[in-house]
């Protein structure tokens, strides 16, 4: 399989980023603000726990997508030193990679 860390280190930058901007979506901010136009009705108070069951996927969403990008950063970086190894280990029998 052949790995680019490089490559990999662009997917985690991108999904990390990704996460950043999916954790900066303020959603219930805007849903509170409904009850003032809405006074004695049933309305917002649903739309404020409907938004915090989205706010809450939004969240496992951008964990996700920074979980990834841990991922990716640590297989770049798994992926140079097992072939820094390899290489060393041909080198020290003579062999040329």
């Amino acid at each position: 399989m052949k790995v680019d860390p490089t490559e990999l280190r662009v997917l985690a930058s991108s999904m990390y980023d990704v996460g950043e901007a999916i954790d900066d979506i303020e959603l219930r901010g805007s849903i509170i603000t409904v009850g003032d136009f809405m006074p004695g009705c049933d309305v917002p108070a649903a739309l404020d726990e409907a938004g915090e069951f989205i706010e809450g996927a939004y969240l496992r969403m951008a964990q996700r997508a920074r979980r990834i990008a841990a991922v990716a950063t640590g297989n770049a970086h798994e992926f140079e030193v097992s072939e820094d190894d390899f290489r060393s280990q041909l080198n020290a029998i003579g062999a040329r990679p």
